[in-house]
């Protein structure tokens, strides 16, 4: 309905200015739209516009179109013999031409982008309004505005010709001004795409050796210019080394831009502040180097992986070597002097068994307590490598007996009706029971459920609890130690733990 109101003020407004045209009091005046070249313009404006703004109704080219064609015919009301129309008609005389400005600087989006565009736009307004208003007020329509026989000027309020004469040559010039700016943008515009197009046949004749990084700077014309590629897995962003990379705060000494696939990011641009004043070229260059990048961060990604997988594999080696000398230690200092003692009680009791039956009883009544306590320890230290009900009865009833002794109420739902690879049961056991562990000790939660669920290969364990939250993937050595148990396999770590909101630790193992 707005669109179609609109279609109908554009014929009647094109249908006024033809009959102002047709009847103007300058006919014969060489400089004058004749009536053909008037309603062209105008409709084609209006019609090009409202077709436009039908189509795309979030981009402001099809109303700016549609306000120049109006604008245009306004130019008209100068013919006109009334003095409030040719008033009003010569102060809006050239405000067209601030539309066809907007259109041209702000093609193909419909946004100024940049503080240049503005700016322009701004003076353009300045010169064909305010220079305007202020040539009329002290003109004399027939000796300035136009010619003996032209309606009073109605804003006069002093005639001054001098003044009026040198306003008017101040106005052209400001609005040459303008111009040449705006041809300068458009000249820039082209040597941008020009710099786009030769950035696309280097990077098609690029080999494998050059520098992405390089080849950009070029493009830019910012040798600075550095790059991060997004490393899903870890939430960040890498080097092409695969090392992480701690991106600039926005500011005055280095600028960033963000480049998208899909919605999705994929690379980071690190420039010079100063090409946020050209945000076409940027974006354009970005365009144009998208696979390159896609690629480059395929590679990064990799190396980030491979880096990861050495860290965790030594961190694994570390944690193993770390419990031998932990079970060393147990085993020297607790188990082996409780069997030298009993030992030593045994020998006693054996001198003294034929002479004092009576004083040998306590002794053996010693030796047994301290044979069950060395049996106790050295079931809770095989506990601790790898409990029995799993080797013996497999990760169902290992979970159900963990969740059954677990610190917190813990409900278990398990669909696994086979037996899995030792070592992948291992890792679901202890990413288990360090989760829990978790969950009760730090993350003040009042209940958990564990899931485990065989599905085509793939075994899926995941422990929720209603905590504080907050848990962060390398916050702590139990976290990162079930993600490198996860990973050593070929497997996939996730971490939810948002603030207030609970923790989801989550493991996704292949298992044949």
């Amino acid at each position: 309905m707005k669109l179609a109101l609109l279609a109908v003020a554009g014929l009647v407004a094109g249908a006024g200015a033809a009959w102002l045209v047709a009847n103007r009091f300058t006919t014969g005046v060489p400089d004058r739209p004749g009536l053909p070249f008037c309603l062209l313009v105008g409709w084609s404006f209006i019609g090009c516009g409202l077709v436009a703004w039908r189509q795309r109704p979030g981009n402001r080219l099809g109303p700016v179109m549609v306000f120049i064609g109006f604008a245009w015919f306004a130019t008209f009301l100068t013919d006109a013999h009334d003095a409030v129309l040719f008033t009003v008609g010569y102060a809006v005389q050239n405000v067209y031409l601030v539309g066809f400005a907007y259109l041209v600087v702000s093609f193909p989006s419909g946004r100024l982008t940049g503080r240049l565009e503005r700016g322009l736009l701004w003076s353009g307004v300045a010169v064909t309004t305010v220079g305007q208003l202020a040539v009329m007020l002290p003109a004399d329509s027939a000796a300035v505005l136009c010619s003996p026989g032209c309606p009073a000027n109605l804003l006069e309020v002093g005639r001054n010709d001098g003044l009026a004469n040198w306003l008017v040559q101040a106005q052209r010039l400001a609005g040459l001004a303008v111009i040449v700016a705006v041809v300068v943008v458009l000249v820039q515009r082209r040597l941008a795409r020009g710099a786009v197009a030769g950035l696309v046949v280097e990077l098609g004749g690029r080999d494998a050796g050059s520098e992405l990084r390089e080849v950009l700077g070029r493009a830019l014309g910012d040798p600075s210019v550095d790059l991060a590629y997004w490393f899903p897995d870890g939430q960040r962003y890498v080097d092409a080394g695969g090392r992480p990379v701690d991106l600039p705060v926005q500011g005055a000494n280095r600028a960033t831009t963000v480049v998208e696939n899909e919605g999705r990011p994929v690379a980071v641009l690190i420039h010079d502040p100063a090409l946020r004043e050209n945000p076409e070229l940027v974006d354009s260059v970005c365009a144009a180097a998208g696979l390159a990048l896609e690629k480059e961060r395929l590679q990064a990604d990799l190396r980030a992986r491979l880096a990861e997988l050495h860290d965790s594999r030594a961190r694994l080696a570390a944690a193993a070597e770390a419990e031998r000398h932990r079970i060393e230690r147990d085993l020297h200092d607790g188990t082996q002097q409780r069997l030298v003692s009993i030992s030593l009680s045994l020998g006693l009791l054996e001198s003294m068994l034929p002479a004092d039956p009576a004083a040998a009883a306590p002794i053996a009544q010693r030796a047994r307590e301290a044979l069950a306590a060395t049996l106790d320890e050295l079931r809770e230290l095989s506990q601790g490598i790898l409990p029995g009900i799993l080797t013996e009865r497999g990760l169902p009833a290992a979970l159900e007996e963990l969740c059954g002794r677990a610190a917190l109420p813990t409900r278990l739902e398990a669909a696994i009706d086979r037996r899995l690879p030792a070592q992948v049961e291992t890792a679901a056991y202890f990413l288990v029971s360090e989760a829990l562990t978790n969950a009760a000790k730090h993350a003040q939660a009042r209940q958990a459920q564990v899931t485990a669920r065989d599905n085509d290969g793939l075994l899926t364990v995941e422990v929720t609890d209603d905590g504080v939250g907050g848990a962060a993937a390398g916050g702590g050595s139990g976290l990162r130690g079930m993600a490198d148990r996860v990973e050593a396999l070929g497997g996939k770590f996730t971490l939810s733990s948002p603030e207030g909101g609970g923790t989801v630790v989550r493991a996704e193992l292949p298992c044949g």
